[in-house]
C-alpha cells in the first residue's frame, strides 16, 4: 500500500521523476500488480491500474495479463472480462462480434448494447494475455472452456504456445477428473500447432493421467500397494479392460516393445510418432512414469532396474522418484531384502538419500511383521542424518 500511495502522490507524467527521484515507468506498476496478485489484493491492483490511465503511461500485454491473473485469484471474472473486452474494439467487425460472443460463453454478463463505458485499449490480444484469461475461465467453466479458449484465440488471431498447452493439461490432470482419452485428444490438438514444441514434457502429463486413472479404477480408496495386490489377485488375463489395454500399449510403446503403428488409439499413435520423429529424448519425468508403470501395474522389478541402469548409461542422473519406483517394485513382489540392496546401490551411485526412501523400507518391514528390522533401519536413518518423517516413526 505504501508503494501505491507514493505513486498516487507523485502525479507525474511518463518519463518524469517520481517523488523519490527514480524514473516511473509501466514496468514498476506491472511488477506491483503481479505482487498484489500473490497477496490477492484486487482493490490495490485496481488502484494501480487506474494510475496507468491517469499518468498516460500506456498499457502493455504484461499489465493486462497480470491484472487478469489477479482477478482470477480473487474470483472476480467480470473485471477481467471487461478489461479483455477493451482490447477487442480494433478487431474487424466479424471477428470482434465472435470474440464478444465467446466471452459471454465464459460467463461475461454484458450485453451487446451495454459496452459504451468500456474505453478501448490500444493493445492487441497476445498469447500471454489469453493464457491468463484461459486459466480464469478453466477454473470457472471447466473442460468446455478449453475449446472456447481455442476458438477465442482463432478469433483474435493468436496462436497457442507451450505454456497454453502446459497450463491446460496440468490443470485438467491435477484439479479436474476427465477421461484419459479426452485429455489425450486435447494434447493431440495442441500438437497440431507448430508453435507448441514441448512435446515430451506435455506428453508426460498425458502419461501421468493414464497411470492415475488406471490406479483409481483398480482401487479408488487405497494406495498403490493395495492396487497392485488387487490387480494381481482379482483379475485374470482374460479380464483386461480397454483402460488396461490403453495403458499397456502406451508404456510398452515408450520402451519400444509395442509397434506404434499398430496402436488402436489414433491420437496416441500420432503423439508418440510425433515425439519419435522429432528426436526428443525421454526425460526424468518420462523415466519416472515408465518405472512406476512396470513397478505398480506389471509388477516387473527387472524392467524397473533395467530402466534405472539405462538412465545411468545415458548420463541421466536418477533422483528420489526413480529410486522410490525401484524400491517399490521389489517391495510389491515381496523381495524386501532386494529392495534394501538396490537402495544401497543407489546410494553408492551418488543418489542423495531421502527420508521417504527410508520410510518405504521401514513400513515394508512393519507389513512383514518384522518391526525389529524396521527399527534397525530407522536407526540407520538417524545415523545417516536424514530428517525423520512421521510415517517412518509409525
Amino acid at each position: 500500500m505504501m508503494h501505491i500511495s507514493l505513486l498516487e502522490q507523485s502525479n507525474v507524467g511518463p518519463g518524469e521523476d517520481s517523488v523519490d527521484g527514480s524514473p516511473l515507468d509501466i514496468t514498476t506498476i506491472a511488477l506491483l500488480i503481479e505482487h498484489l496478485g500473490r497477496q490477492r489484493d484486487l482493490n490495490g491492483a485496481l488502484r494501480l491500474l487506474s494510475l496507468v490511465d491517469e499518468m498516460k503511461l500506456g498499457y502493455t500485454p504484461e499489465i493486462i495479463a497480470h491484472m487478469i491473473s489477479v482477478c482470477s485469484r480473487c474470483g472476480n471474472q467480470e473485471v477481467a472480462f471487461d478489461l479483455f473486452a477493451r482490447l477487442l474494439f480494433d478487431l474487424p467487425p466479424g471477428r470482434r462480434k465472435r470474440a464478444f460472443k465467446l466471452l459471454r460463453r465464459f460467463g461475461w454478463e454484458r450485453h451487446p448494447g451495454d459496452l459504451k463505458d468500456l474505453k478501448p485499449i490500444n493493445v492487441h490480444p497476445s498469447v500471454y494475455i489469453l493464457n491468463a484469461l484461459g486459466m480464469l475461465a478453466l477454473r470457472k467453466q471447466g473442460l468446455p472452456a478449453v475449446f472456447w479458449l481455442l476458438e477465442l484465440m482463432e478469433a483474435t488471431q493468436v496462436t497457442p504456445d507451450d505454456d497454453t498447452a502446459r497450463r491446460i493439461l496440468h490443470h485438467l490432470n491435477r484439479y479436474q477428473y476427465i477421461e484419459p482419452n479426452v485429455l489425450i485428444a486435447i494434447l493431440y490438438r495442441f500438437m497440431s500447432y507448430t508453435s507448441v514444441r514441448g512435446r515430451m514434457r506435455l506428453a508426460n502429463i498425458a502419461f501421468h493421467t493414464l497411470l492415475k486413472d488406471h490406479k483409481m479404477a483398480s482401487s479408488p480408496r487405497a494406495g498403490w500397494k493395495a492396487s497392485a495386490t488387487y490387480l494381481s489377485q482379482s483379475r485374470s488375463p482374460d479380464s483386461e479392460t480397454h483402460r488396461d489395454y490403453l495403458v499397456k500399449q502406451t508404456f510398452r510403446a515408450l520402451g519400444g516393445e509395442q509397434d506404434i503403428k499398430e496402436m488402436k488409439s489414433m491420437p496416441l499413435r500420432a503423439i508418440l510418432s510425433s515425439i519419435t520423429d522429432s528426436g526428443a529424448s525421454q526425460d526424468h519425468a518420462t523415466y519416472s512414469l515408465r518405472m512406476f508403470y512396470y513397478a505398480r501395474v506389471e509388477k516387473n522389478p527387472k524392467a524397473v532396474e533395467d530402466l534405472y541402469r539405462r538412465m545411468l548409461a545415458v548420463n541421466l542422473q536418477p533422483n528420489a522418484y526413480h529410486i522410490a519406483a525401484l524400491i517399490d517394485a521389489y517391495i510389491l513382489t515381496g523381495q524386501i531384502e532386494k529392495a534394501r540392496e538396490m537402495f544401497s546401490v543407489a546410494l553408492s551411485d551418488g543418489i542423495k538419500p531421502q527420508c521417504v526412501l527410508y520410510t518405504m523400507l521401514i513400513c515394508a518391514y512393519g507389513d512383514l511383521g518384522e518391526p525389529e528390522k524396521g527399527l534397525a533401519f530407522f536407526r540407520k536413518m538417524l545415523e545417516d542424518e536424514v530428517m525423520r518423517l512421521l510415517g517412518g516413526i509409525s
